[in-house]
């Protein structure tokens, strides 16, 4: 009796490639393929992580998994890129007629290391807010800033989940489609000749477990972040002055922050709005009835405003 195949795996074998050089079960040559493994594994984690949002990675225990998840995925997916572009080189394999194939590849490792960038300014912690700024640096500095603004975070929040995943989709499936079309490089010496066997899928997908189960334990024992993130409440508690100080020249765009707008055009960004006016209005929103101090504030006149900025900053030693 015939031992019948689950259609979904019949439709997934039925686009992979069927036969290939003898050599081509080697691991060296599932390396293509860990890299989709890692993908996938970072659309699922990802689509997890926003639906439920950013206090639900930060905070929860399941979700601090599946951001831990995510993490790893993304090392392993670099790294798989990252040696299967040395296999191929080192094999001729970019050599005619797979100079394209291996073109979309480049490409698609410099969009995969964007993609990496964008996902650490979302980290939600003063790490993510440097890296931020430095990619304003960039950006701006380039004269891009106008359309990119890694202190945006909806734009840079729409870029990570849905613009570059559909990019790398894209590369991805016109990449293999090529290699489908065109199988595995062979020997690029006419001289040396090698046997064509059956592609063994049942050993690739076994790598791609044992892929899957690697990520899902370290993500364990190796928890995101690996260095515990400095937070606005941690610094508050330990230094409640500097703290204070701090916010205060925000508020009155002294600090570095708030006039490093000035030397560059342009830079979109207010410190004011996103240290101070933003977190407090989500305050506000937690607490029904509360006074509006900061509509107070801004009612009152230039020089009442002025001495009272003063009068803070000279309490928390400024």
């Amino acid at each position: 009796m015939t031992k019948r195949t689950h259609p979904i795996l019949q439709g997934i074998q039925g686009v992979m490639i069927k036969d290939i050089p003898a050599y081509g079960n080697r691991i060296f040559y599932s390396l293509g393929f860990l890299s989709m493994i890692a993908f996938f594994i970072l659309l699922v984690t990802g689509t997890m992580m926003s639906v439920f949002g950013p206090s639900w990675w930060l905070t929860n225990v399941a979700g601090s998994y599946v951001r831990s998840v995510h993490l790893w995925a993304t090392q392993a997916f670099v790294l798989f890129i990252l040696l299967h572009m040395l296999v191929v080189f080192f094999t001729s394999g970019f050599k005619k007629p797979r100079r394209l194939t291996w073109m979309l590849g480049v490409l698609m490792l410099f969009v995969v290391l964007a993609e990496t960038e964008f996902g650490y300014v979302l980290r939600g912690d003063f790490s993510s807010q440097w890296r931020s700024l430095q990619g304003a640096d960039f950006y701006n500095g380039a004269g891009l800033g106008w359309f990119v603004n890694p202190l945006n975070y909806g734009q840079i929040y729409g870029i990570h989940i849905v613009a570059i995943p559909l990019a790398i989709v894209g590369l991805l499936g016109l990449h293999y489609l090529l290699v489908r079309v065109l199988g595995i490089a062979k020997p690029y010496r006419s001289d040396v000749k090698v046997r064509t066997v059956p592609a063994n899928h049942k050993v690739l997908f076994v790598r791609g477990g044992v892929a899957i189960g690697l990520i899902l334990a370290l993500a364990m024992f190796l928890p995101s972040p690996y260095i515990k993130p400095t937070t606005i409440q941690t610094v508050a508690q330990e230094d409640p002055k500097l703290m204070g100080k701090t916010l205060v020249s925000e508020f009155d765009d002294s600090s570095d922050t708030a006039t490093y707008l000035d030397n560059i055009d342009p830079y979109t960004y207010s410190a004011r709005e996103v240290y101070i006016i933003a977190p407090y209005r989500q305050y506000l929103s937690t607490q029904p009835g509360q006074t509006d101090e900061l509509s107070v504030f801004t009612a009152e006149p230039a020089v009442v405003q002025e001495n009272q900025l003063k009068a803070a900053s000279d309490y928390f030693g400024g």
